[in-house]
């Protein structure tokens, strides 16, 4: 059968991986009525079917650890409360979210983005803006979780806070009037070169229309296209995870499957895709819905998915609340559900298109993926080679490479071993120890290395170098810029992350 999700039963499906932990038994769950309607509520829908001997245990917690599922849960009231607060979509706060950036050797609460229509927004804050207190209280050094509790409060009352900005003479402060705020879940912004940028870190019951509505956002800014964050998403609301699915599925066709111990569900696209060249983040924190969603973009090939294996957490809960004791519920493992190509997700995850490990490199590599399919590139034709020489690591198509020696700043100029560049161009290489002279072939362009001088030759070309090469632990280290000699290598040195950047088309 084929069903929309809000249609698959009269339960509360939600999808979390993360968001809650384990109770003890709350006075009055263990009651005989409790006990019967626990039973038949697992005895009707546990995804498996149940052995007598763990329905005859005598304590709901016992019986909900008999059934041996790390996602089956009793919720006492404070709990089940908790579950709804943290994917109803809402909070009462000024709206914005934060970061820790450091500042003068400190660390400060940081403007990462405000919401749309949010006090804070209203108020004029800006991402980049420090917050160096919060009603007079300083938040150097301070966690995000501890100066968020200082600002959040009381719908109607005021927080004051004190603001540092790089554009103004001095630090300032702003009162603001605390709201129940629809929680900016979805973020939204344009990167370099026109891309949009989508961040969701969970799918609470509003998530859906949020990514529709920043993806109409970001088109009308005019992006070339669109990179969408889903790492460190542990899942929530199954509707949500359709919903954003079916900005980019095809329509009329399958999103996921859903199998249980009695029926198998198909649930197909019912949205308008849109049709722009796309990326998907994840990595091993990406779950439930974030894996939904990747699962079927992979199976459609309407994005590229980037980034690491998803957690695999491929089951699907149903949340009940008991009518034999007030305001708790039972969280209970349902079905299992495939992509839409009937690929297993549980306990395997969703595999990348494009394995990167580094966090920086993943979204470099997005970028370049979106905007090689803008730009009518074939994707598959690209290598990148991401250097650090900070920390002194090198990756290759987002693998990390060792073995060849370690890039390292020199002066302001990025040394990169010989041999690494040899295996990035697949190149051949050749060294004369007695003449202490390299020679390096890449396709149609050679050069000639010889340690010491600030220049090398590349064809008939003498080439300065900003620095010269040079043997490190027996190593032959040569300046990046090098590469830029070749043709169709581009070399990019990113002053912020100061990381530098090769792509090879």
């Amino acid at each position: 059968m084929t069903y929309r999700a809000r249609k698959f039963s009269r339960l509360l499906i939600v999808l979390l991986t993360f968001l809650l932990v384990m109770s003890s038994t709350a006075l009055g769950a263990d009651s005989p009525a409790v006990l019967k309607e626990v039973r038949d509520f697992i005895k009707e829908n546990y995804i498996l079917p149940v052995n007598e001997n763990v329905l005859r245990q005598d304590t709901v917690e016992k019986i909900i650890k008999a059934l041996g599922d790390p996602h089956s849960e009793y919720l006492s009231p404070e709990e089940f409360r908790d579950l709804m607060d943290s994917t109803s979509g809402y909070y009462t706060g000024v709206g914005m979210e934060l970061t820790l950036q450091q500042y003068g050797g400190t660390l400060y609460p940081t403007v990462v983005a405000t919401f749309d229509g949010s006090p804070a927004k209203k108020a004029g804050i800006v991402p980049g803006d420090r917050i160096i207190a919060v009603n007079g209280e300083s938040t150097a050094a301070k966690s995000i979780d501890y100066t968020v509790s200082l600002i959040k409060g009381v719908p109607g009352t005021k927080v004051f806070l004190t603001i540092d900005r790089d554009s103004a003479a001095a630090p300032f402060t702003v009162s603001l009037t605390r709201e129940l705020i629809e929680v900016g879940t979805v973020v939204h912004r344009m990167l370099e070169d026109n891309i949009g940028y989508i961040g969701m870190p969970l799918f609470s019951m509003h998530s859906g229309k949020q990514v529709r509505n920043a993806v109409n956002a970001l088109i009308k800014q005019g992006c070339v296209g669109i990179i969408l964050d889903l790492r460190n998403n542990p899942g929530g609301y199954l509707e949500a995870g359709v919903q954003t699915a079916e900005i980019f599925v095809p329509h009329g066709k399958p999103i996921l499957h859903i199998c249980g111990r009695k029926e198998n569900i198909t649930i197909e696209s019912e949205g308008n895709p849109v049709r722009i060249p796309l990326a998907v983040l994840i990595n091993g924190e990406s779950a439930s819905a974030a894996e939904i969603v990747a699962g079927a973009i992979k199976d459609y090939g309407v994005g590229a998915i980037v980034g690491t294996n998803t957690f695999g957490k491929g089951t699907v809960q149903a949340v009940q609340e008991l009518k034999t004791e007030s305001d708790a519920a039972v969280k209970l493992t349902v079905a299992e559900y495939l992509s839409p190509k009937g690929t297993k997700i549980n306990g395997v995850g969703v595999t990348p298109d494009y394995y990167v490990e580094d966090p920086e490199a993943q979204l470099e590599i997005a970028k370049l993926v979106v905007l090689s399919k803008a730009q009518g590139f074939e994707v598959s034709g690209i290598k990148t080679m991401m250097l650090d020489p900070l920390k002194g690591t090198a990756y290759i198509n987002g693998l990390k490479v060792s073995g060849s020696g370690e890039p390292f700043l020199d002066k302001n100029v990025v040394m990169v071993p010989l041999r690494l560049l040899g295996s990035y161009l697949e190149g051949n290489l050749a060294w004369n120890n007695d003449s202490k002279i390299a020679v390096l072939e890449c396709g149609y362009s050679k050069a000639v290395i010889q340690v010491g001088s600030k220049s090398v030759q590349v064809d008939s070309k003498t080439v300065p170098l900003p620095a010269p090469a040079k043997i490190v632990n027996g190593r032959v280290y040569v300046p990046l810029r090098l590469l830029s000699s070749f043709q169709g290598l581009f070399v990019n040195w990113d002053p912020v992350l100061r990381c530098a950047e090769v792509t090879k088309r």
